[in-house]
């Protein structure tokens, strides 16, 4: 993409910033751009190389960013769930009248991450919105027809496979060992606070999972615990301490999710787009979501679904 004006960048949560960080650094080389970014965006941005504006404990954020010089060609934003932060720009900007332009990760809440259904929700859209492949693109033409949607190839998909397969060879994979991808499923769905209604919880799908594993013959040499970057570190500590006699269970400290993926064989979580990454990165990839009336966001067939723990044990207890 020729983008020859100067954009201003606004990111906070991981899935936006993985995606927005991949399209600068891949498509945009040279570009003039100002990156305002918060939360666990920071950390994404440096391990691409992108240069920053750190606004994580920036008291007064929004006017940094529209005090910083002449008015941009566009911004480019993230749209996640866990900080006012972006949503409060995409505002201000829409009220300067600055052309605005949101990426959308992940294929799940599209609508709701700017308040639907809430009174006045389409007063948050912006001008612009981009996806990243054939199925978010589907889902936006839908969800937003009124909008103008522009396919814009996520290039953070190639940079994990690549990333990946340099890992891979210097990592050890251990067949039997077990990566769980944490994720925060009864957390607000956008940055107003509003709850999705949940059948189960991340709790529930962890201890499924250790309870099935605990029944296997031979039980696996390690579980690796990935935290979404949104989660503390003793989160899952509860369901931990019951199985810890019985495995060998760790938190994972790695920086980059492919470290954790070079080691394991198995990838065990929810719906996360890290979820994605296994299965691209060649990983057995396991959707468990205990609810038969809920449909896995995630639309590619080659990850197991599972929806009842019988199944869950079927897969993990009888699979060769």
């Amino acid at each position: 993409m020729s983008i020859k004006k100067k954009i201003i960048v606004v990111c906070h949560d991981a899935g936006g910033a993985e995606i927005i960080a991949a399209f600068l650094k891949y498509e945009c080389v040279g570009l003039n751009s100002s990156c305002f970014v918060a939360g666990p965006a920071v950390a994404i941005f440096a391990r691409y190389g992108i240069p920053v504006v750190d606004m994580t404990n920036v008291k007064e954020p929004l006017k940094i960013i529209f005090d910083w010089g002449e008015d941009p060609f566009f911004i480019l934003f993230g749209i996640g769930w866990s900080s006012l932060f972006e949503i409060s720009a995409l505002q201000e900007a829409l009220r300067r009248g600055i052309t605005t332009v949101v990426y959308l990760d992940h294929w799940l809440n599209y609508r709701e991450r700017f308040g639907y259904p809430q009174d006045g929700w389409k007063k948050r859209l912006p001008n612009e919105i981009w996806v990243g492949d054939s199925y978010a693109e589907s889902i936006a033409k839908k969800e937003f027809p009124e909008i103008l949607i522009r396919f814009v190839p996520n290039r953070s998909f190639d940079d994990a496979k690549a990333r990946y397969a340099s890992i891979a060879d210097t990592i050890k994979e251990d067949p039997e060992a077990v990566l769980f991808l944490g994720e925060p499923m009864n957390e607000p769905i956008n940055a107003m606070g509003m709850k999705r209604k949940m059948m189960f919880t991340e709790f529930d799908v962890l201890d499924d999972m250790l309870y099935v594993l605990s029944k296997k013959d031979e039980a696996p040499p390690l579980i690796i615990i990935r935290l979404h970057p949104s989660e503390s570190k003793d989160k899952y500590n509860l369901v931990i301490a019951k199985y810890s006699s019985l495995f060998k269970i760790r938190i994972s400290e790695a920086t980059d999710l492919c470290i954790d993926l070079a080691a394991v064989g198995v990838v065990i979580g929810m719906e996360s787009m890290a979820l994605v990454v296994a299965y691209l990165c060649g990983k057995r990839t396991i959707s468990y979501l205990p609810d038969e009336s809920k449909q896995c966001g995630l639309p590619f067939t080659k990850i197991e679904k599972i929806k009842i723990l019988d199944d869950l044990k079927k897969v993990l207890l009888h699979a060769s």
